[in-house]
């Protein structure tokens, strides 16, 4: 996906053409959201300057922890991230709480310790090291709730 730089500059304010330029895998008489729109933008703007200000403005890091309930050995995870999908709740705050909340893995989900090498349903939790300085977090379209007047 690219820019498409044959584009008359006068054109490209015309929603059709600024789309086909920007995002060619939108069509018409698709859905598509505004985050797919920013997504879609954000990506044409970096153009592969991995490191850029784009990056530099957008990227967060997750570090996810894994946690033996034997032997208290615990496993950390760092993973880049540009936007987070959170499930809707009563404040912002509440989400972001949800989403970093402790969840024990069902036996389904077994992870196997690093210490002693036990299969077990370990603790699971994602913290936040590091917001970007923009941040983009979504409140998922299928789980909207009356009371949730920030993911609106």
């Amino acid at each position: 996906m690219g820019l498409n730089r044959h584009i008359d500059p006068r054109a490209a304010f015309e929603p059709k053409n600024l789309l086909e330029s920007i995002a060619q895998h939108f069509g018409r008489g698709r859905q598509e959201d505004a985050h797919e729109l920013l997504r879609a933008v954000l990506d044409v703007s970096a153009g592969g300057f991995e490191g850029e200000p784009i990056e530099a403005l957008f990227k967060g890091t997750l570090c996810s922890t894994l946690t033996c309930p034997l032997c208290n050995f615990s496993s950390h995870g760092l993973e880049p991230f540009f936007d987070l999908s959170v499930e809707p709740k009563s404040s912002l705050k509440a989400a972001i709480a949800a989403f970093t909340a402790k969840e024990k893995l069902d036996a389904s989900n077994r992870w196997r310790c690093g210490k002693c090498s036990k299969e077990v349903c370990a603790t699971k939790q994602c913290v936040i090291a590091y917001w970007g300085h923009l941040d983009t977090l979504l409140g998922s379209r299928w789980k909207r709730r009356p009371e949730c007047a920030w993911c609106t």
